[in-house]
């Protein structure tokens, strides 16, 4: 990808150099460059997992695509597509529950919740194989800061991809693969965070780190600092 001219509005830790097309504004952030390398942070996949199987599974591929879904704990045994096939308007899901997921996850075009009961609590989709967000796929956290985690353990090019205009209040984490975020726009608002081996940006565009987010309230992940950080593996900003 041809580099282009991006800004970082936060506290910039990498482990080798950053780009010279990418400007950290400082002040008020502070950056480093050369640091050394940290564990990137993590959670007890199993434990979610165990919950999600302690319900019977869904066996076979599985697709939302009306209205008043609710799903979770849960384990589906193939892949999720939730999109509105219809294309009128009326996709939506309900997070109850960990999920499961030993195949892929697709969202096209559809809603999906956190139940609000959860409240300041967050919630896990773990997913074998890749997870994809195409337009229109918004992801909204509680009223009290409860946010979703999307767990991609794909090792094969690619665990999460997405982008686009549309609200993403969320947690993306793959310890093992790339992080894409594409088709982004100047009001594209990723709210949560971004965890990866390799993060790869495919815009030109700011991202803004919003003070007072309190992650690890939500979901029992660590280490968790509340800035921005390469702390591991590459960033990239292209187009």
């Amino acid at each position: 990808n041809t580099p282009c001219p991006g800004e970082i509005h936060g506290d910039t830790t990498v482990r080798d150099t950053i780009n010279s097309e990418v400007t950290v504004l400082d002040p008020p952030y502070t950056k480093c460059e050369g640091c050394g390398e940290e564990a990137l942070p993590t959670f007890d996949v199993s434990a979610y997992i165990t919950v999600a199987q302690s319900v019977p599974p869904l066996i076979g591929d599985q697709e939302i695509d009306d209205l008043g879904n609710r799903l979770g704990p849960r384990k589906i045994d193939g892949d999720l597509s939730i999109n509105d096939s219809n294309s009128n308007g009326d996709c939506e899901l309900t997070i109850t529950g960990p999920l499961y997921i030993t195949g892929k996850l697709n969202v096209d075009n559809c809603n999906i919740y956190l139940d609000p009961s959860y409240g300041p609590a967050g919630e896990v989709v773990i997913v074998e194989e890749a997870i994809s967000f195409r337009p229109g796929a918004n992801i909204y956290k509680t009223s009290q800061d409860g946010y979703l985690l999307f767990s991609s353990l794909s090792t094969d090019g690619i665990g999460i991809k997405g982008g686009d205009e549309s609200t993403k209040q969320a947690i993306f984490h793959n310890l093992e693969d790339t992080i894409v975020l594409d088709n982004l726009y100047p009001s594209t608002t990723i709210e949560g965070a971004v965890i990866g081996q390799s993060i790869e940006v495919r815009a030109t565009f700011a991202f803004q780190f919003i003070q007072g987010i309190n992650l690890s309230n939500s979901i029992p992940i660590s280490p968790l600092s509340s800035s921005w950080r390469i702390i591991r593996g590459t960033y990239k900003i292209g187009q």
